[in-house]
């Protein structure tokens, strides 16, 4: 078979590709990587990457956890306001390459 590979390079935190309808993979460590099979190929494609981030952002940046006790949130709130910094930054950073 003959293999193309995507790179998605530097990803926070959790990346998932899909072509043509089909996914190729959840990836939650490095390397961000995905084999492409030649027989999902077509002449036009369409590529899907879909980034997921932490919960930290949630319980930071918005209002929306604010409606529970602290106790119900579990001690994630807690550690979260640890590390909160290291978590705001996500999406997808690359650079993004195609190896054959």
């Amino acid at each position: 078979k003959e293999w193309t590979v995507l790179d998605l390079g530097r990803v926070a935190y959790v990346g998932e590709a899909i072509l043509n309808g089909v996914s190729l993979g959840v990836r939650v460590f490095p390397p961000y990587r995905y084999d492409l099979p030649k027989e999902l190929l077509r002449d036009n494609n369409e590529l899907v990457v879909r980034v997921t981030n932490t919960v930290a952002n949630e319980f930071e940046r918005t209002m929306r956890f604010r409606k529970y006790k602290k106790r119900l949130l579990t001690r994630y709130l807690k550690e979260e306001k640890i590390y909160h910094k290291e978590s705001f930054p996500s999406g997808l950073f690359g650079p993004i390459k195609l190896l054959f």
